[in-house]
């Protein structure tokens, strides 16, 4: 089973003003070309997959992964 999505109320404002789809977040959290803990931040994991709808162009998510303790503020 998939871990649950909860998108925070900045993520959902971006999505709707860049018209990036759930979708495409979701396909990219499942199945990444490529992962790595954020470097400035221990508690945020980034991905990033290939998008086909988007003519083949990047998305790349940010995620907070917990319960680690939070090392500086976005």
């Amino acid at each position: 089973m998939s871990p649950r999505i909860r998108f925070a109320q900045h993520a959902e404002v971006v999505l709707r003003d860049r018209e990036i789809a759930r979708a495409w977040i979701e396909q990219t959290l499942a199945a990444p070309e490529w992962e790595m803990e954020d470097p400035r931040d221990p508690c945020l994991r980034l991905a990033s997959a290939a998008i086909a709808e988007r003519g083949g162009a990047g998305a790349t998510c940010a995620w907070y992964i917990g319960p680690k303790k939070r090392t500086s503020s976005l």
